[in-house]
C-alpha cells in the first residue's frame, strides 16, 4: 500500500484492517518506534544471517496475523451470523493453529479504533519485541544514547532562540508519535502562535523522513486545528536543514581531524564519507537527491583539504552509502556501498579505512547494529552476536577492524566535545527564519 493511503492506519482511522496484508503494512510503517528499529524486515534481505531471522518473524507476523483476523472474524460471525463458509474456513485455520487456545493473550484482545497513537495493539506487541530484542542484545547498557542526545541538542538550542526572541513557544517531539506530535503542535496554537516554523533534526531533508512523514503530519494537525477553530489561518514555514551551515560539517572534519592525528607518518589512508542510502532508481523524485549532494559533497571536498595537511604515502576520498547499494537493490553496483568501499581498500593496501558517517547526530540501532552489520559483513573481526558496550555517551562511540594490513576504522558520531558545533548548526537554521520575522 503506497504512503499516501495509510491515513487509514493511524489515530481514530485506524480501525481494524480488512485484509492481513495491510495489517503487515501497519505493522511496517507503524512499529518504527525508535531508531528505524523495525525497518529491517524491508532492508536486510541482502545479508544472508538477517533473511533467515527476518523473513522468520515476516512469517511468523503473518501467521499470527492471520490467526488474529480469523478469531476476530469467528467471533463476529457467531453474534450476526456472517458467511458460514468463511466461519467454517476460519474455524478450520484456528483449530489447526497451535496458539488457537490462547490466541486473545498472545495477540491482544481486541485492536481499539480510538487508540492515541494510532498504534493497533497487535502491532505494538510486535514493534515492543523488536525494541526489547535490540535494547537485550544490540549493547550492555540495554539502552542507546539516540533520544537523550537528540534533546541534548533540541533544548539547548530552544533555550537560545529564546533567549534572543523572548516570548516565542517551542516544542519537540518523535515524528513517529503521532499522538504526541498533535498534542505538541495543539499547545503551540493554543498558545496564540499564528506562524510554526518546522524543523527536523536531521542534517538533509527528505520526502521519506519529512516531506511525506513529519512535516505532513504537521501539517494535517495543522489543518484540523483550522477546521476546528474557523476563520483562523496559520502561516507554517520550514527552516533550511542544517546540513548548509558549516558548524555541521566541522563537527565530523574534527572528529577525522582527530582521528588523522593519530595516524603515522607515510600511512596510506582512504576516507570513506558515508550515507543512509535509499534505493535511488526507485525513488528518482526523492528530496534527497538535490538537498543531500551539496552538503555531502562539501565534506568530501574539506576532506580532501584537511588530508593535505599531512605527510602520508597516499590518500583517497570516496563517498559511499551503508544501505540499499547491494545486490537486491543495486544488482549492477551503480552506487557504491559503504562495504565496497572498505573492501577496495583492503584490496588496494591501505593501511587505513576511515568510515565518517554524516547523516547521523547519535549512536542508535541502526549505527550500533543494522549497519554495522552490513558494513562489516565478511570481516573476521566482526561477530554480529557480540553485544555492543558503550558506557560513556560523552566520547563518540567507535569500531577499529584488522583485515589483512588495513585496519578499517568506524569514526562515530558528534557526541561530547563535538556536540556543541551541530548544536550551533541547529541553532543557525531556526534563527535564519527568527532573524527575518516582523517586530
Amino acid at each position: 500500500m503506497p504512503v499516501e493511503n495509510t491515513d487509514g492506519l493511524r489515530w481514530s482511522k485506524a480501525k481494524f484492517p480488512k485484509d492481513p496484508f495491510r495489517l503487515l503494512l501497519c505493522l511496517r510503517f507503524n512499529a518504527r518506534v525508535d531508531d528505524c528499529s523495525f525497518h529491517s524486515i524491508i532492508v536486510s534481505l541482502s545479508q544472508h544471517r538477517c533473511k533467515v531471522f527476518f523473513l522468520i518473524s515476516i512469517f511468523s507476523s503473518f501467521v499470527q496475523h492471520l490467526l488474529y483476523i480469523a478469531a476476530s472474524y469467528r467471533k463476529e460471525a457467531s453474534e450476526n451470523q456472517g458467511s458460514s463458509l468463511l466461519n467454517n474456513i476460519f474455524s478450520t485455520i484456528l483449530n489447526l493453529a497451535p496458539l488457537q487456545k490462547d490466541v486473545w493473550s498472545v495477540l491482544g484482545k481486541d485492536l481499539p479504533e480510538d487508540r492515541p497513537g494510532g498504534q493497533p495493539s497487535v502491532c505494538g506487541k510486535v514493534a515492543n519485541k523488536a525494541r526489547i530484542l535490540y535494547y537485550d542484545r544490540v549493547n550492555t547498557q540495554k539502552k542507546l544514547p539516540h533520544w537523550q542526545e537528540s534533546f541534548k541538542i533540541i533544548n539547548t538550542t530552544f533555550d537560545r532562540l529564546k533567549a534572543k526572541y523572548p516570548g516565542i513557544e517551542c516544542r519537540a517531539d518523535s515524528n513517529m508519535y503521532y499522538y504526541e506530535m498533535k498534542k505538541k503542535i495543539d499547545e503551540l496554537l493554543d498558545a496564540g502562535c499564528e506562524t510554526i516554523v518546522l524543523s527536523s533534526l536531521m542534517p538533509v531533508y527528505s520526502n521519506f523522513e519529512d516531506f511525506n512523514s513529519g512535516f505532513r503530519h504537521c501539517f494535517e494537525f495543522i489543518e484540523e486545528w483550522e477546521h476546528a477553530h474557523q476563520g483562523k489561518k496559520v502561516k507554517v514555514i520550514i527552516s533550511p536543514q542544517m546540513g548548509d551551515y558549516q558548524p555541521l560539517r566541522q563537527a565530523y572534519l574534527d572528529m577525522l581531524k582527530d582521528r588523522l592525528d593519530t595516524l603515522p607518518q607515510g600511512a596510506s589512508v582512504t576516507v570513506a564519507v558515508t550515507v543512509h542510502g535509499m534505493p535511488w532508481d526507485f525513488f528518482k523524485h526523492e528530496a534527497w537527491l538535490k538537498l543531500g549532494p551539496p552538503y555531502r559533497d562539501k565534506i568530501v571536498e574539506e576532506a580532501k583539504e584537511l588530508l593535505k595537511n599531512y605527510k602520508f604515502s597516499r590518500t583517497n576520498v570516496v563517498t559511499c552509502q551503508d544501505e540499499f547499494a547491494d545486490p537486491i537493490w543495486d544488482p549492477n553496483k551503480k552506487y557504491l556501498s559503504t562495504n565496497r568501499a572498505y573492501w577496495t581498500a583492503i584490496k588496494e593496501g591501505y593501511d587505513y579505512a576511515i568510515g565518517v558517517p554524516i547523516e547521523f547526530l547519535a549512536e542508535n540501532s541502526d549505527t550500533m547494529f543494522h549497519h554495522a552489520m552490513k558494513c562489516f559483513e565478511n570481516f573476521k573481526q566482526f561477530n554480529l552476536e557480540d553485544p555492543v558496550d558503550y558506557p560513556d555517551w560523552s566520547v563518540p562511540y567507535t569500531r577499529a577492524l584488522v583485515e589483512d594490513k588495513t585496519t578499517v576504522i568506524y569514526n562515530g558520531l558528534p557526541v561530547g566535545k563535538y556536540q556543541h558545533n551541530v548544536i550551533e548548526a541547529f541553532y543557525q537554521s531556526l534563527d535564519a527564519v527568527m532573524s527575518k520575522r516582523q517586530k
